[in-house]
């Protein structure tokens, strides 16, 4: 069985009296033939948007606005972008915390790793993309195929400052 290595970027915070030490490099190795998709969680929205921000929240939001590079990540069949979100998260250690709306056939998602919507301003929050357009359904309603590109980006302005609309 031929195996593909892959290498991404994971943080890893570590503070000392001087300075703050962030990331580290992990490798990942995936079987040629499982199927992959590549996730992502992205915040640098609020690094532009700081001033709005809740003190709360300051600590939550990394240096470089990255909770999650770009990597690489097993998609099973029937997978949903909340699915792969919640296996994700849960690898790097990322909390997410989430409303399931049976009735609506949806879900939302409230916060991911410490940032929750309304913390940068009224109309902030998280959406996601998958390959570059921001579907209009929950995370629990989108199937995720090999080689989509999940994207979870936070938006300080509706999804106007995301390139939603």
């Amino acid at each position: 069985m031929e195996t593909t290595t892959q290498l991404i970027t994971e943080r890893t915070s570590v503070e000392t009296e001087t300075e703050a030490v962030t990331t580290t490099e992990a490798v990942i190795t995936t079987e040629e033939n499982k199927n992959v998709c590549f996730f992502s969680i992205d915040c640098r929205t609020i690094l532009e948007n700081e001033k709005k921000l809740k003190g709360k929240t300051k600590p939550f939001v990394p240096s470089d606005g990255i909770i999650i590079s770009k990597y690489a990540y097993e998609v099973y069949e029937g997978d949903t972008v909340l699915d792969v979100l919640l296996r994700a998260c849960e690898a790097k250690g990322v909390e997410v915390a989430y409303t399931d709306m049976p009735m609506f056939n949806s879900c939302y998602i409230e916060g991911i790793g410490g940032i929750f919507e309304k913390d940068c301003g009224g109309s902030s929050g998280w959406m996601y993309s998958i390959n570059g357009e921001f579907p209009q359904v929950g995370a629990n309603a989108c199937t995720v195929s090999a080689g989509d590109e999940i994207a979870f980006v936070y938006t300080c302005d509706g999804g106007i400052d995301i390139g939603d609309r």
